[in-house]
This record gives C-alpha cells, structure tokens and sequence, in this order.
C-alpha cells in the first residue's frame, strides 16, 4: 500500500534530522514573517562585529527585505549573490545611525560549509499567501533553509502518483510568482514520489525543463532513487551545502544555474583526494555528459588544496575556438578562474609570476613556448608555435641588457620550477601527446615532487585501441596520466538520462548487390564469407581495379541528398521547423572534393524544384545547408577549394545577411557557424536565422556541443572507435521531449559499419550496447501492435470509450492511449514507418486515434474528479495525468507556406484577378485555423488579409501578402508598446528591444517614469510599482509582442 504523503514527509524529516550536526526542525517557521525574523536573527548572530553591538533595527530590516527581494526576482540574479565575493554573500546596509554609515552583513559563507557561521534549518506546511484576490494560497511541503534562507525546496507525492506531478507543481507554484520575496532565493527543486527521486537547479517556470531533472548515483553510479536513500546521500549536511555553493555553476551568457551532477561532483572529489595523496590520474566521462564543464571544476576545486599554487587548465590551439572560449568565460565571471584568453605568452609569464593562488586556461601552443623561452631564451616568431611569445618584452641592445634580460629569464625559470603545479587536460589525447606531456614534465617533476596531471577523456585508449607513439612513450591513457579515477561511460549516461542513447541506421550495398559485385570482381569462395569480410573484400577489389571507391559515384550522392532531403521529414522534425524547433545535421564525407560535390548536390535539388512538395509544405526553406572545411587543406587543390568556399560563402552570407570573405579569414565565418549551430542563444532561435545541415570532413565532430543537433549521416570508411563514437556523440545531448535517440544515418559499407560501432560502444560501454542502441524497427513494430491491443482491449472503438465510467476502467484507457502515443512517437523515425500505412499495418490510423484523443481529454477530466480527496489511496500503478502527447498534436502549419498559398491568388496585374476555388479556399482557411491555434495574433491578421483578398482581389494587385502581414503586425506591436509606454513611462524602443532579444523585464532592468506613472492615476509605492510593472511588461512581451513579432519584421 502507498506511503500517505504525511507519513513521508515525517519519514523525510527524521532522515534528515538524524545524526550529528544535520537540519535542525523549526516547527515555529510556517508563514513568511516567521522567516524574517528567524533571517533577522541570524544577520545579528552572525554579524556582531560588523553591527557594533547595534542591532538591526525595524527600519534597517525593512531595507535588507527590499534588498532580498529584489535579488529574489529571478534564481539566476539569486545565485549571483549568493555566490558572493569569493564564495561570501553580503547585504549592503546603510545604518539608521547615519553617524555609522555603512555596513556590510555576512549572510551566507560558502567557504563555511557545516561550520563557521553556517547553520542548517528544516521547515515544512510552510504557508504561501495568496498574492491577489484571483490568486490561490498553498501550502509547501518541506524546504532546506541555510542561515535561514531558503536554498533547497522539496515537494513530494506519493506512490500513486508519478513524480512528474510534484514537478509540474512546482512549475505551478512558480508561475503563479510563489517562488519570489525570500523564496526566491531557492537555488534547487527536489521531486519524489517515494520510488523515484530527481533533483534540479532552480529556474523561471518557463525555462524548468523536465530532461533536466537529474537522479542521485553514488560513486559506483549505483542510482539512489527511494526518497530516504536519495535523502540520506544528496540532502545530508554537509552536501546539500556543497551542491549549491561549492557545485554549481553560474553560466553567464544563457543567465542559467548549472547544478552539477552527481557523477560530476563524484569525479571532482576523487581528483580531489588522488591530488592530496600527489597522485596524478585520469576522468573517463562519457562524450556529452558535461566532461568539459566537470573538468573546468576540477581545475577550479583544485585551489582549495593548500599545498597546490597553480592549477592549470591545459588545451589545444585548435580547440580553444569561440564555443569553448564564451564557455569558460561564462563559467568564469563568477569563479575565481582567471582565462588567459591573449595571444601572448608575455601575459602567461604574467600569470606564472603572480603570488595569487590561481588556477588559469590556456594553450599547450604557449606554455611549450613560455618552457623554451625559460631554458633557450627562443623567441623565433617565425616558428608558428613559438609567435604566441609576442608581447611586451625587453628590448635587448646591449651586453649589460642582454646580461640583465637573462638574469630575470632565470630568475622567473627557478620561480617557476618551484611552484607545484596540477595540470588539467581537457580532451586529453588531442591536447597533450605523450611527447610534449614528458618534455612539460622533465621541466617541471622533482624526484620527491612531480606535477599532478589529471586527464579528462571520453575515449580513452585502451589495449584494444592504443595509440602508435614512438619509442618508450604511452600508448594507452592510463601510462600517459595513471590510472582512471572516476569512469561515466555512455551506457551509464543514457540509463541515467544524463544522454540519449542512437538509432542506428545502416545503408548502402545489401547481400544480393555485394555477392553480384563479388562474381564480377572474381572473389573466391564469397558464397562461404561472413558479410562484413565480404564488404571488405568487395570494396578492396573494386578499388584495386577501378581505383575508385564502389561508392565514388555521382548517382549515389544524389540518391544520399535525395534521402536527407525528402525522406527525412520526421528525423529532422520539420512540424516544428516554424516555430524554430527542428532539429540539425551533420554530413560527414571522406575528403573536400567529396563534401563540396556534396553542397553543390545540395543546390542542385532546391534549385530545379526536387524537393518534395509535402516537405516544403511543412518546410517551404528546407534544407538550408553549409560546409566548412580549412581552405588549403589539401595543397594540390588550393586554388579550387578557394573558389569554391568563396561561392559558399556567398550562400551563407545571401542567406543570413551577414559580410563573410576569404580575404578576412574564415575565422569569423566558422565562429558565426558555429554559434548559428549551436542555438544557444535567442537570436538563433528563430526559423531565419537556422541551418538544417552543416557538410564536414572532420570539423565539429569532436569537441561540438549543440543540443538541438540530431542527426549524423556518414559517407565515408569507418573511423576509429574513438572517433566512431566522438562523431556519434555530436548527436546526442539532451534537448526537447521530442528527440528521443541520436539518429545515426551511414551511407556506405552497412555490414562493416555495423561490426565496428557495435565494437566501439562495446569497448566504452564497459561491455555491452544493449542500453545504448534503440530498438530495431521489428522491436518497435511489436511495441506498438501491442499497445493498440491493449487500447482495443480497453475500448473497442471510440464511441465504447465514451461509455467508459468506472474509475479501473477509465484509468486501464487512459494508460493504452498513452502507451500508443508513446510507442508512435518512437517509431515515426524509423525509414521503415510509413504513415500512410498505419491501418493496413497496425489496424488504426490516425483519423481514429484523434477520435480516441477526444475521448482522452473527458476520461482524464474525470479521473480528476475520481481522484480529488483520495491522493492517499490504493493504487500501485500510477498514471501521469498530465502527460503531453507527442505524436499526433496539431502540426504547427509553416507560416512561410500559407504565405506562399495565398500571394498565388493576388493579381500581378489587375485584369488578371483568379477566382478562388472552393478546393483552395478549404484548404487555406484549415490552414489559418492551424496557424490560429499556436498564434492566434497572426491567424487573426491572415485571416482578416485573406478575406479581403477574396472580396476584392484587385485592390491587392501586385501586393506582398507577406509584407501587408508584417506591417500589421509591426502596427499592432507599436500601439501596444506605446499604451504601455505611456502607462508605465518607459521608452517604447526598450519595450520592443526586449521583446526581440527575448530579455525578461528583471534581465533588462528598464528605468520608468514613477511621476507619469502617479499622474496617471497609479497608486502603488515606488518599489510596488516597478515590480508590477516587471510583471506586466514580461505579460505583454510573452502574450501580445512575441507572437507578433515572429512574423512581422520589425
């Protein structure tokens, strides 16, 4: 029998309660004024020095709640004072007693963790008022308080419920404006439902994602789901501290809390304790799992060991490109990390020289040339390794400067060599050969003290795969860095949901074509050969006779594009290609020739019209596609690559308004590439500003972090396993509900393709892809054919379903209608599904599942009713009633393509008006109706557009339906921005600035008029008055600008 939520949460607070020097219960904490004073008190304790004796007075404290509050707005602004000057937040106070003038009050120390100042409070039917007459007063389960701020809150349902309903109930808390005043300053959410625990960082209800809700593992990755044992390892004191003020991490270009995950946090702990014991080792995290971000924490956490001066965070040139330098920087701002991000080494030296104990990013390309300055005095800017030592350095023109020059050359050399240094690599096979790491090493190692490396990988080599270095140096990751000191491997990842796991898709020549290539090629005995020898022995006969590969052909690159254009549709997720949610590619090919065939391939199809009319229906701009490649890369076809990446420029730039040119370097080009790929910012968030596919050799399949990236077709020989599954983990990443694998497409050699990723996921799963590989189509197939039994079974047809009554019955429904969207949205990206077929295939189509789904929505509004009063029942088999069905929601219509529907029925001249059928006037209007329902400020301006042009086609003569919309809109956006500029008195400009970049009134911080605001009418005080005022410009930008503003083009 399920837990009562009572008995749960009693049991919660006595897990957490127990022990030495854990949460304290505050039985007397329960309303907000309760957590004041109980905060007022602390700030006293705490502060006696800094208050002189004097206490807070009333006045005082009301200034520290505006202060609270006005940190609380949001829980990025929070954690950025909670992060404090080196690890102390502080509350600035202007004394009563101006005789004493400003104070400044330690509220939280996270250099005292389960010490010093810091105390540790447990509270819970914490009481939230109601914020308005409209509004609803909870009442919240248990939260963690430290120094009396509310840091860490907990809501809990019990076994009959899934735990997605307490997250959905903290979104809800959230986005009625629960979590502000003094709650705002909560940092984590925890959710459990007794059976299945998760945690995450604390957001804004829109921005709370539930792919990011992160179980607890121990440090054998052995997952701690009960409630109590989640409790007992993830809340005790001192770690429920640690997450939030030593393991967390404020990204300051997304404006985003980042609490690491438990592996994360495990790793940083076991370099840690290896570094105490001067032992060196390496991470093995799994590629995608945040390993760069683990690695940026081990090199800051690194310093909280006294006897270490310096802790290096080590990288090669070519991946210190614009990605992974905003990263560190965003990591940085509020870290005591100092990135050397110069092109001189002069500033490095700086860096070295320095007495502050502090860890620095750099390249390996200048710390070898600092070492060879210090022991030759080189300074060869020929040498392109040895240019990055340009910088300020002394002018030698004599014998007494070149004496003195030589002097401080020594002196900075035996300063250097006596500092104790950690190194931490990123990366650590392509950053640091085992050469450079020994000559780096002979420089820096002691016999009695050598320098502390720390690796971090996510392909280690192995014996299987070992590297072919020269003479006695490692091959393996283990002699090059010591033994592996924490692992993460995929298969954990994607159990783990840290990762997804792929859909493998194999493609190219199939037994019957390779035995007819292998009699014509005169292959003994192929009749008798496994069909990955056969492939092999194929392709080689075919090469040594042709001297060209079996697929160094233009016809199979047509019938590739062909494929990624048209047969596509629902691996790239073109529905929601509008809205700015579809999903990327890359194409990766065996040289630059093959890749600019490729492009210009890519051209071709949109060009003379092959693109399919259903894809453009859903996409009209599909594919928008670009290559990059390093220009001179191949030194026999310089002047061809040249040419032809000028042309490709010319695309990009034609297509994206932007300026790039040969003549200034691709580095701008690739960087804008780059960022445009990866969406992680709101300008590259909208259709226009997309691409669907980027054309590589090698670029961007290691190292490349883009969450809304996809998919991943190969057209070219298998690479190594490391390579195999870095390329692989481009695909990966968590992003929306919707990208359930990474979908691997290879496009040759299908049989050796199989055998040599089936034995890369092998050897970095520790044995074993069963996790790792979605089902085969056959798997499925079966998948879904039982799960409509089971709908069949549970109601015959629609119409038996709305005769459902009974609470079984109804539930037994609802589960087989969510089985069956669960298992169609899985199987729809399999080449082998087709739609159209779904009722010879599987005996329902998807006519009558929308009729199922209409009898869906009354059983789940029953059920609610069954279920109110009785959260504490009987029932083991919980059901989500809140899920959101995937599969078949309403396709969000392509606004370029209604668009495009109705400008052919505008005359170009006014004698040649054409009458609108009754076939095209039901189809455009079905689809305004789609448009309308996700956007219904532009459906109503189409539809009210269309209905003119049909009245009157002439007065439209020669018109843009386009750009009519458009200046609607932008009329519509002005009249709202200026009714709420004058309310409010805030310029109009910032009003529509902040809707187009997508700022949050508390992020844009916009200065008002409180004197117009008073004249015309306004009531409230000052401080009132500007949080309303937030409030209501976030409505009107969410609500009323955005929609428009998607459209218009303002």
């Amino acid at each position: 029998m399920a837990e009562l939520e009572k008995v749960m949460e009693d049991k919660l607070i006595a897990q957490l309660t127990t022990g030495i020097s854990q949460w304290t219960l505050r039985e007397d904490l329960r309303t907000e004024d309760d957590l004041w004073n109980n905060l007022r008190q602390k700030l006293n304790q705490n502060n006696l020095q800094a208050l002189d004796g004097v206490l807070i007075t009333d006045k005082e404290m009301d200034a520290i709640k505006e202060f609270i509050k006005d940190q609380g707005m949001n829980p990025y602004k929070a954690a950025e004072w909670l992060s404090g000057e080196r690890g102390i937040a502080q509350i600035p106070l202007l004394r009563e007693d101006a005789a004493q003038g400003t104070v400044y009050l330690t509220a939280m120390n996270n250099r005292e963790i389960a010490g010093g100042g810091s105390s540790y409070e447990i509270i819970h039917q914490y009481q939230a008022a109601k914020s308005s007459e409209d509004d609803r007063a909870r009442r919240y389960d248990v939260t963690l308080l430290i120094n009396g701020l509310p840091m860490i809150h907990i809501e809990l349902k019990n076994q009959n419920h899934p735990f997605m309903d307490a997250f959905r109930q903290i979104k809800k808390y959230s986005a009625e404006g629960k979590f502000s005043g003094i709650f705002g300053l909560v940092q984590m959410f925890v959710v459990s439902n007794g059976t299945e625990s998760r945690y995450i960082a604390a957001a804004r209800a829109d921005e709370l994602n539930e792919n990011f809700l992160t179980k607890w593992v121990d440090e054998h990755n052995e997952p701690q789901d009960n409630y109590l044992d989640f409790a007992r390892e993830a809340l005790n004191v001192p770690r429920a501290h640690e997450i939030i003020g030593r393991y967390s991490v404020l990204d300051d270009v997304r404006k985003k809390v980042i609490l690491l995950r438990p592996y994360q946090i495990h790793a940083i702990e076991k370099v840690k304790q290896a570094s105490s014991e001067r032992k060196s080792g390496y991470i093995w995290h799994t590629t995608g799992s945040g390993k760069t971000l683990t690695s940026f924490n081990v090199t800051r956490n690194l310093l909280d060991i006294p006897s270490i001066d310096k802790a290096i965070f080590l990288i090669d040139r070519r991946d210190l490109d614009k990605q992974t330098a905003d990263s560190f920087t965003a990591y940085a701002a509020h870290s005591n990390l100092t990135i050397d991000k110069t092109d001189s080494t002069w500033r490095l030296r700086k860096l070295l020289e320095s007495k502050d104990r502090s860890a620095i990013v750099t390249t390996i390309q200048k710390l070898q040339a600092l070492l060879r300055w210090c022991e030759r005095g080189e300074t060869d800017e020929s040498d392109d390794e040895n240019a990055e030592m340009s910088g300020p350095q002394p002018v030698v023109n004599t014998p007494k400067a070149a004496a003195s020059t030589a002097k401080q050359r020594e002196k900075f050399t035996e300063h250097l060599k006596n500092l104790q240094v950690a190194f931490v690599v990123d990366e650590c096979h392509r950053a640091v050969s085992p050469q450079s790491m020994r000559q780096i090493q002979k420089f820096f190692d002691k016999p009695s003290r050598p320098s502390l490396w720390y690796g971090f990988t996510g392909t280690p080599l192995f014996a299987e795969n070992k590297s072919t270095a020269k003479g006695d140096l490692p091959r393996i990751t283990e002699d090059q860095y010591g033994p592996c000191l924490h692992s993460y491997t995929v298969k954990e990842a994607i159990h783990d949901h840290a990762v997804l796991g792929f859909q493998l898709n194999y493609q190219g020549l199939d037994e019957e074509h390779l035995k007819s290539f292998a009699a014509e090629l005169e292959i003994k005995n192929y009749q008798d050969m496994a069909m990955p020898e056969l492939e092999r022995r194929v392709e080689k006969s075919y090469v040594e006779r042709f001297d060209r590969s079996i697929y160094d052909n233009r016809e199979h690159k047509k019938q590739v594009v062909d494929y990624i254009i048209n047969k596509c549709r629902h691996k790239f997720n073109l529905g929601e290609a509008e809205s700015g949610k579809a999903y990327e590619a890359l194409l990766t090919c065996e040289s630059i020739k093959d890749a600019q065939e490729y492009y210009e391939l890519f051209c071709e199809f949109k060009d003379k019209g092959w693109v399919k009319e259903n894809i453009r229906e859903l996409c009209p701009d599909f594919p928008k596609v670009a290559i990059t490649y390093t220009v001179g890369e191949n030194e026999d076809g310089a002047d061809v690559n040249q040419s032809k990446m000028a042309k490709s420029l010319q695309d990009y730039n034609a297509m994206f308004g932007t300026a790039f040119s040969l003549e200034n370097g691709l580095d701008g080009y690739n960087s804008n590439l780059n960022d445009r790929l990866a969406r992680k910012t709101g300008q590259y968030k909208k259709r226009s500003e997309q691409l669907d596919l980027v054309i590589v050799v090698d670029r961007l399949l290691t190292g490349f972090d883009a969450p809304c990236l996809a998919l991943l077709f190969i057209d070219r020989k298998p690479m190594s396993p490391q390579g195999l599954v870095q390329a692989l983990s481009r695909t990966n990443r968590l992003f929306d509900n919707g990208k359930k694998y990474g979908q691997i497409m290879t496009m040759q050699s299908p049989y050796l393709f199989a055998e040599k990723i089936d034995k890369a996921l092998f050897l970095y799963s520790h044995g074993g892809t069963k996790d790792v590989s979605a089902p085969t189509f056959i798997q499925a197939a079966q998948k879904l054919t039982d799960s409509i039994n089971k709908l069949r079974a549970a109601a015959e047809n629609p119409d038996k379903a709305g005769e459902l009554t009974e609470k079984e019955e109804l539930t037994a429904f609802v589960k087989a209608v969510q089985a069956v969207d669960n298992a169609m949205s899985g199987i729809k990206t399999y080449d082998e599904f087709d739609e159209e077929r779904l009722k010879e295939e599987f005996g329902l189509d998807k006519e009558e599942f929308e009729e199922y789904l209409g009898r869906y929505q009354n059983a789940l509004e029953r059920l609610k009713e069954l279920n109110k009063g009785d959260d504490d029942g009987d029932e083991p088999d919980p059901i989500d009633l809140e899920m959101e069905l995937s599969f078949i929601k309403q396709t969000e219509v392509s606004y370029k393509y209604l668009i495009e529907l109705i400008q052919r029925f505008v005359p170009e001249e006014e004698a040649k008006a054409k009458e609108v059928d009754e076939a095209n006037d039901e189809r455009i209007n079905k689809l305004i109706k789609e448009l309308s329902a996700h956007n219904s400020k532009m459906g109503g301006i189409i539809a009210d557009i269309w209905q003119r042009l049909k009245d009157d086609p002439r007065a439209l003569t020669g018109q843009s339906i386009a750009l009519l919309a458009s200046a609607r809109a932008n009329d519509e956006v002005s009249a709202k921005a200026d009714a709420f500029a004058k309310k409010w008195g805030i310029n109009r400009e910032t009003i529509i600035y902040a809707a187009m970049s997508s700022k949050t009134a508390a992020e844009l911080n916009p200065d008002f008029d409180y004197d117009a605001y008073k004249a015309g009418g306004g009531s409230l005080s000052k401080l009132a008055a500007r949080r309303t005022m937030r409030a209501e410009l976030d409505a009107l930008i969410e609500n009323e600008l955005k929609p428009l503003l998607q459209q218009g083009q303002y």
